[in-house]
């Protein structure tokens, strides 16, 4: 990443504590725009709770979250919901598909949840890209993990999102398949230039050139950037 981009996304003594345990202990990390960024750590370091509290779907015990200097954070939930909703994608573990929905109803929930317009030209494009553009008028109960997972990602980034949030987005599939998603997003980052953040630990994250940017949690803080 070029040290020049400036951050989309910034954490200033971010901490986040659960009853008596701290799991976040004064994080300050930036994120520049385009980027891909990769936070890795044991089970349990809080990379997870990380990504969350950047997303603003955790609330903060102390410190501020900043998107392109605006204190996210600090916003009413109902704010932080319609910044979510215009600014934000997300891909989790599972897909989370409904059932009783075409693949591409399930890709167009996005603009009936939050409002947001679909360009229907860049939709197809996406859905070429990911490969899934001959599934669209099926259900995702006929689609193997791997092709229910770019479903998911298609519906992330269909509305144009300037960051993608992605908790374990491959833990659930096979090797050739998490090698294929992460290609995806290496693509998304290249081509649309929007900033990806995941939180993974497998080889084909981790591998040399695949990220802009490495990030180590450890016990709850970022001991080791890359």
């Amino acid at each position: 990443m070029n040290a020049m981009v400036s951050p989309i996304i910034a954490t200033e003594g971010l901490t986040k504590d659960y009853g008596e345990t701290r799991v976040l202990d004064g994080v300050d990390v930036e994120i520049g725009a385009g980027s891909l960024v990769v936070i890795q750590g044991e089970s349990g370091s809080g990379k997870s709770t990380l990504l969350n509290c950047m997303a603003t779907t955790e609330p903060l015990t102390e410190g501020r979250v900043l998107f392109e200097d605006i204190d996210v954070s600090g916003m009413k939930p109902r704010e932080q919901a319609r910044w979510r909703a215009e600014h934000t994608g997300f891909v989790f573990q599972e897909s989370a598909l409904l059932g009783g929905l075409s693949v591409a109803k399930n890709i167009e929930l996005v603009r009936r949840s939050n409002g947001n317009s679909i360009d229907p030209e860049f939709a197809y494009t996406v859905s070429k890209v990911l490969g899934i553009e001959d599934l669209l008028l099926r259900s995702p109960g006929e689609l193997s993990g791997g092709q229910q997972q770019r479903v998911s990602i298609a519906r992330a980034v269909v509305h144009r999102p300037d960051i993608i949030f992605a908790d374990e987005p491959t833990a659930s599939l096979d090797r050739y398949n998490r090698e294929q998603v992460y290609g995806i997003f290496k693509q998304i980052v290249e081509g649309l230039g929007t900033t990806v953040v995941i939180v993974a630990h497998d080889e084909f994250a981790t591998s040399p050139g695949f990220a802009d940017r490495s990030l180590h949690m450890q016990d709850g803080r970022l001991n080791h950037t890359a």
